[in-house]
């Protein structure tokens, strides 16, 4: 499966949610799209959402107007992850909370406190370029485990 890039049918939707972030949301899809191949978004639970070939793995909060959220999680259907968690570093101090022990709740920011290349910043705002690094590979971990996860592939 190859990766996509965006879909008219999903910037149609996006622009029709008036969103005050719409813009920084297209880069978050852009960088999770670049990720890895197999990566796709669909509209889902009326918002963006992304899967690898196996599973659902993370969604945009529109409800939230003031920073742009990710909600990550392990998939559709209840795995064994719903009961034991999953293990991820969050240095960067991106996981705004725990919504459930295989869900999360990401904030990444908005206009000059968010940048997605080279990626998010902490939430706190900018402080440095190591910083950026740091918050992108938290970033990167993160949806990397809890989509692995929903492939069934976490340990």
């Amino acid at each position: 499966m190859k990766n996509k890039t965006a879909t008219p049918t999903l910037d149609a939707f996006l622009a029709s949610q008036a969103h005050p972030l719409e813009a920084e949301i297209h880069e978050v899809r852009k960088v999770i799209l670049g990720l890895g191949p197999g990566l796709r978004e669909e509209i889902k639970w009326n918002s963006v959402s992304f899967r690898n070939e196996n599973d659902f793995f993370a969604t945009v909060h529109l409800r939230s107007r003031t920073t742009v959220q990710l909600i990550l999680f392990t998939g559709v259907k209840k795995k064994a992850t719903a009961e034991t968690g999953v293990p991820v570093e969050d240095p960067a101090g991106l996981v705004e909370k725990w919504l459930a022990k295989d869900r999360c709740l990401v904030s990444l920011g908005k206009g000059a406190a968010f940048e997605v290349s080279p990626i998010v910043t902490e939430r706190g705002g900018v402080t440095s370029s190591r910083d950026h690094v740091r918050a992108r590979r938290s970033v990167t971990r993160t949806a990397a485990i809890i989509g692995d996860a929903a492939s069934g592939d976490a340990a």
